[in-house]
């Protein structure tokens, strides 16, 4: 299956894609760090780059959401991806460019002000037996504040 694939196939494919991306902003936002694991393949990495292009973190599976959680802090996280651009490369393989924007908030109202940011992920995906995984996702901060 790619590019060439029935329309339909590839809708299903998609959406499926899109369930997933979902499910990983959730858990991310819930710290359902489990979750948020599931989401990625056994061999899963993690890397965030700042807008210069230099890498500031990265994490491989099994610890991809604990380091998250040390990287983001304590208290609310909030992430909303959208505008996926999907690509099917094969049958049992996938890519994606989401635009993204993050939320991370010391809780309370004396607690500070949030960190807020915009970033574009780049992933890449991997069909393992009936679902759809993450194999990597290179996150390219465009603008803190």
């Amino acid at each position: 299956m790619t590019e060439r694939s029935a329309p339909l196939a590839r809708l299903l494919v998609f959406e499926e894609l899109r369930s997933l991306q979902g499910r990983l902003c959730r858990a991310a936002g819930d710290r359902a760090w489990d979750e948020f694991e599931r989401c990625f393949a056994a061999d899963g990495q993690l890397r965030v780059y700042e807008p210069d292009g230099s890498l500031a973190w990265f994490a491989l599976s099994p610890h991809i959401g604990a380091t998250i959680d040390v990287e983001a802090g304590s208290g609310t996280l909030v992430v909303h991806s959208f505008g996926g651009e999907l690509t099917l490369r094969a049958e049992s393989r996938a890519e994606a460019v989401w635009a993204a924007e993050y939320v991370v908030g010391p809780d309370g109202a004396a607690a500070g002000r949030p960190h807020h940011g915009y970033c574009r992920s780049h992933q890449t995906y991997l069909r393992d037996g009936e679902r759809w995984v993450i194999r990597s996702i290179d996150l390219i901060r465009r603008l803190r504040d």
